[in-house]
């Protein structure tokens, strides 16, 4: 007999005991993972801390963009997931959680900071902020 492991429980056990503990000034990292990709291929998925300010523009697509440190070599067609957190750094439940993002540009130079890039993004699923979860 095979055993069933839900994948959408867990992601829901996880963002609560997120939630929970970053609440109380525990932040677990979420490592970067790789995600296998339709052609074959493999592309990068980075799960993103992002201010509650910026969330709303981000989930109804007025902010299409991020302007990160290139710590993690971000390149087009990886995956962005976002982890909502407030000016504290704490965890706070959003819709954007659940949606996933591509990135379809990323610009360097450009008298943008040597160590900083500007991507931009969109929905990874077809349908939008609202079909676009994953």
């Amino acid at each position: 007999m095979t055993e069933h492991f839900d994948v959408g429980l867990f992601n829901r056990f996880k963002r609560e005991l997120q939630r929970v503990l970053g609440n109380i000034g525990i932040w677990i990292p979420v490592a970067e993972s790789e995600a296998a990709t339709g052609g074959g291929g493999r592309v990068k998925q980075h799960v993103l801390k992002l201010s509650e300010e910026f969330a709303d523009a981000v989930l109804h697509r007025e902010k299409t963009f991020e302007v990160r440190k290139n710590d993690r070599g971000f390149q087009k067609g990886d995956e962005v997931k976002f982890i909502v957190v407030d000016n504290l750094g704490l965890y706070r439940v959003h819709p954007l959680e659940d949606m996933a993002f591509r990135i379809t540009y990323v610009l360097s130079g450009w008298h943008i900071d040597p160590e900083y890039v500007v991507f931009s993004i969109i929905p990874a699923s077809p349908g939008g902020a609202e079909g676009g979860r994953t």
